[in-house]
């Protein structure tokens, strides 16, 4: 059990209870997260009937979730395994997209409903099979009403996904393991509301086969695979194709040493776009549904390295090419304020990178560091072209100290992401924003652990630096003018129950 109060009066809490009995187990949960936005007192003043109205216009949203969920298993010796998981959620939001527009307010709200049925059968020491079935359903509309009261209505799209998958891992040889699989899915999308009779359902159902073969030469592993997907036209409305897919992959590690062991790995891959992307249009983003499938190249290398001195790290660095990338690009009005989130293709993509991760975990001390550079561009007409909200630079690091007599633990962690590109917008000015701050948070927390571990009480700040950042945008703004709801310091206390 656990509950979280802000200065910001936001609130978190939640709880779970679990009972085992035998070779059976059961597990409930539930929580509530209640974020508080910032708003602004506006009015609004009907042009016909001249009649004013006041509203509460959120520049920082105000957010809640419910979640509940359960869990019952059933283990009979470590060699037949049966459970069965269900989770469900709501929200709603309200921010400046919801309540700035004409003549009235949209109230989105969210619901998800799912259920996982897993199962595994060890049938000796070589040989095993495992699969899964999961249904959800996810529910997403608005309350519209005009500021009067005297309009209201509400929208709902739902979409319903189904997959199954079953899987088979056994020891052909001392050296050699054998995994191969199937897998199903079907989904399909209602819209009650859509102007369009032939836009208000849509079917899909694809299918895979998998293998991928680990053969043990000593201190090197090789691994090939391959991945065949067949997209299945089964939605009679509408004309669809048939769709196939083989994707192989081919991957290696080498352990020179205790100390240092090299992974390579190279393959192609594909995806298909969900319904989601292709039919959830709302106030904050928008479905495409000309979406094309994703197809992808790629070449990936790195090292590891460790001691007994407690210290680790890794470098890696890899090179894609994709073709019809399938992303979501923001955009933004003619005010400057975030208008919502797009899908889109991108022809072709080129996606380098590389990253490094330190560590160090000894005694008291626990400790990481790690860092990401991206370079993402699209081809066109011969030139490289950048995507927008693609971060090139991120840091990010944790200390944690932990103080063994008192049993308290102190954290303080931190991250930095560089400018990004911005697509277009403009100020009230007029002036086009083409390139963000830079974005850096820091954020300290202290546990400390009572009765065992029974009781953990904890407290903490985040935004330490009150968004105090090292580079402005092109236009001059710091980092709490560039990114439009960032949040001031706020402090926090919880305690955490376990039995």
């Amino acid at each position: 059990m656990e509950a979280e109060g802000r200065s910001d009066k936001s609130l978190f809490g939640s709880g779970s209870v679990a009972v085992n009995y035998a070779e059976f187990s059961a597990e409930g949960k539930a929580g509530y997260d209640y974020k508080k936005g910032e708003y602004e007192s506006a009015t609004f003043t009907n042009p016909i009937s001249g009649k004013s109205y006041s509203y509460d216009n959120y520049t920082v949203p105000e957010e809640k979730m419910l979640t509940a969920g359960g869990k019952i298993a059933w283990n009979h010796e470590d060699r037949l395994k049966f459970s069965l998981q269900t989770d469900y959620s709501e929200g709603e939001s309200k921010d400046i997209s919801s309540t700035q527009h004409d003549d009235g307010y949209y109230q989105p709200y969210t619901q998800t409903l799912s259920g996982l049925f897993r199962g595994e059968w060890n049938i000796n020491d070589e040989h095993s099979v495992k699969g899964y079935f999961s249904a959800r359903r996810y529910q997403s509309g608005t309350e519209n009403q005009n500021f009067s009261g005297s309009y209201h209505d509400r929208t709902l799209k739902e979409f319903i996904d189904l997959e199954g998958e079953v899987l088979y891992t056994g020891y052909i040889t001392q050296n050699q393991q054998l995994m191969a699989g199937i897998n199903a899915q079907q989904s399909s999308y209602e819209d009650e509301d859509a102007d369009d009779e032939a836009e208000k359902s849509y079917k899909t159902a694809n299918f895979g086969l998998f293998a991928q073969d680990s053969i043990t030469l000593d201190r090197l592993l090789i691994v090939p695979g391959i991945r065949s997907f067949f997209s299945l036209p089964v939605d009679k409305s509408h004309d669809e194709d048939f769709i196939f897919n083989a994707s192989p992959k081919l991957s290696a590690r080498y352990e020179l040493s205790d100390e240092w062991a090299f992974k390579a790995s190279c393959g192609s891959g594909f995806k298909m776009p969900t319904l989601t992307q292709k039919y959830n249009s709302h106030y904050k983003g928008k479905g495409n549904p000309d979406l094309k499938p994703e197809t992808s190249y790629s070449i990936n290398a790195s090292t590891d390295w460790k001691n007994r001195q407690g210290f680790s790290a890794s470098i890696g660095t890899y090179f894609t090419y994709l073709h019809n990338m399938i992303d979501a690009i923001d955009w933004y009005e003619n005010d400057g304020s975030w208008g919502g989130r797009n899908y889109e293709n991108f022809g072709n993509v080129i996606s380098t990178g590389a990253n490094l991760k330190a560590m160090y975990k000894k005694g008291a001390w626990n400790a990481y560091l790690t860092y990401n550079y991206l370079f993402m561009r699209q081809i066109t007409d011969g030139e490289f072209e950048e995507i927008s909200g693609k971060i090139p630079h991120s840091i990010k690091g944790s200390v944690t100290y932990t103080i063994e007599k008192t049993r308290t633990d102190v954290n303080i962690n931190a991250l930095w992401y560089a400018p990004r590109d911005k697509s277009s917008s403009y100020d009230y000015s007029g002036t086009g924003e083409t390139k963000t701050s830079d974005y850096f948070l820091v954020n300290a927390r202290v546990d400390q652990h009572l009765f065992g571990d029974y009781l953990t009480l904890y407290a903490g700040v985040r935004n330490l630096l009150n968004s105090t950042s090292f580079i402005k945008s092109n236009i001059g703004q710091s980092m709490s003018e560039s990114f439009s709801g960032t949040q001031g310091i706020t402090f926090y206390l919880g305690a955490k129950f376990t039995w």
